[in-house]
């Protein structure tokens, strides 16, 4: 099973997107979806596959710390 967790685009440049995952950073191809800084993404094999709107992103991962605390 594959769990997808959104990432803030930080910063893109030349199709390659920054993306935060908190303490962590990685760059992505987002040639096959064009993504600019402040959306949250889904990535998969280095590639942004998807962007989710804003309140979805907040609600998965407010659900994934809520999960890692118990």
């Amino acid at each position: 099973m594959c769990l997808a967790v959104p990432g803030l685009v930080v910063s893109v440049e030349n199709s390659k997107a920054v993306v935060s995952y908190g303490s962590k950073t990685v760059i992505a191809d987002c040639s096959l979806m064009p993504c600019k800084k402040g959306d949250f993404v889904i990535i998969a094999n280095g590639f942004v596959m998807q962007i989710i709107p804003k309140q979805q992103a907040i609600k998965t991962l407010e659900l994934l710390r809520q999960e890692q605390g118990s």
